[in-house]
């Protein structure tokens, strides 16, 4: 394996911090920027004396006193927020090499793509999206790998992903893009919809709504809790920079609306037309997923 010098814009995020992790494991030679130290600082010592090619540069990445950085490495990893990574790419891209491989971790992919192919056409570049949480053991899960065609900063990224045994599916910017509105906008939507039904005054604490909620109610609010482990910008990114998110949105909307009209107007056969229809949605993972449901609710 060549070893490289990468330049981790945002290092010491949480994907940022993660995907140094398994960088700097393979031997790589790490320059972290952020404006943040003390996540840099744990990042070292949880890598140990045996990674010691890590430099720790506590910085805004849009200071011009790190212009020079801009200029070195083989690779620059944009592990930033969608607006600021697009604000790197306005003001420093005339600043990078030709050669120097760009890497994003971007919940969203195309708007990244396009303003990168404007500044910087002949540059390799792949995008990365972690279909999970760092916090989670990563071995065995999804990692969307985007691509608009095979370079070096895809083949460094698939070998390093595959080597640490999480799945890659390949995309380009737009199919990644609409594919992540289905797995990340619709779920957050609706988590988000629901927190806001019990922000409304209840008698019910929330307390007491997980002693007498029924499984499924519980694994809601669950969920709802663990939304609140990542920073707002996560979230954000995926419903105001996805441009398939707005459609979700009006989708669940409008799904909601037609239930509503069904009990309202007293059509059971409709809300059993309805109940039918999942059948049909979940087609041949119908069976596999009431299983995998049946063991979360036996495991409390």
């Amino acid at each position: 394996m060549k070893y490289e010098t990468i330049i981790v814009l945002g290092g010491n995020g949480l994907i940022g911090k993660f995907l140094s992790s398994l960088l700097l494991k393979s031997g790589h030679h790490l320059v972290i920027i952020d404006k943040e130290p003390c996540e840099g600082d744990s990042l070292r010592a949880a890598c140990g004396n045996l990674y010691s090619n890590l430099e720790i540069i506590v910085s805004d990445v849009l200071s011009d006193d790190i212009n020079d950085i801009y200029s070195s490495g083989d690779a620059i990893i944009f592990a930033l927020p969608e607006s600021s990574c697009l604000d790197v790419l306005s003001s420093k891209a005339h600043l990078m090499k030709e050669e120097v491989k760009i890497i994003n971790t971007c919940s969203i992919q195309s708007s990244f793509f396009k303003l990168a192919k404007t500044f910087l056409p002949n540059n390799p570049m792949v995008g990365i999206n972690f279909m999970f949480s760092p916090t989670l053991p990563y071995q065995g899960r999804a990692v969307a790998i985007v691509k608009e065609e095979e370079s070096e900063a895809y083949t460094m990224m698939k070998t390093l992903i595959e080597y640490n045994d999480m799945v890659v599916f390949e995309f380009d910017p737009h199919g990644h893009d609409e594919k992540v509105s289905l797995v990340q906008a619709l779920p957050h939507i609706l988590t988000l919809s629901l927190i806001s039904v019990l922000g409304e005054k209840h008698d019910l604490s929330i307390k007491e709504m997980m002693q007498l909620s029924p499984p499924p109610m519980q694994m809601m609010l669950c969920l709802s809790a663990r939304l609140t482990q990542n920073s707002p910008d996560v979230y954000w990114d995926i419903q105001k920079y996805n441009p398939y998110s707005e459609k979700i949105r009006n989708d669940v909307i409008n799904s909601i609306t037609n239930l509503n009209h069904i009990i309202k107007e007293d059509y059971f056969k409709d809300f059993s037309v309805l109940l039918k229809n999942h059948e049909e949605v979940l087609g041949e993972s119908l069976n596999e997923l009431k299983v995998k449901c049946n063991r979360y609710f036996n495991s409390n």
